[in-house]
């Protein structure tokens, strides 16, 4: 039986977006399509959190719920979020969950 190994890449996104404050429409949409520029060459982009100080719903819609959106099915296969803090992952899902139901 052949074992099955994934490509996979993390990226840090205080690396880059060169802040720990992530509130912007404009910093979302610029991290999100690096990101899917990525997907094509790896199975499973991991975005971390893990040093983000600060983390808005403006930046978080720009960033998962429209990359959610244009990936659909295949999101949650292809992108994983560490994300430590409860309350962001919370964000993440509450601000998904809402662009899906637009």
């Amino acid at each position: 039986m052949k074992k099955m190994t994934y490509s996979s890449t993390k990226l840090d996104l205080l690396e880059l977006a060169g802040t720990a404050s992530l509130l912007t429409r404009d910093q979302g949409k610029s991290i999100r399509e690096k990101v899917e520029m990525l997907i094509s060459d790896y199975e499973i982009v991991v975005l971390d959190l893990t040093n983000i100080e600060a983390l808005s719903p403006s930046f978080t819609d720009e960033l998962f719920a429209i990359l959610r959106g244009n990936l659909g099915d295949s999101f949650s296969i292809k992108i994983k979020i560490v994300c430590p803090k409860v309350t962001w992952r919370r964000l993440i899902h509450s601000v998904m969950a809402h662009r899906k139901s637009i």
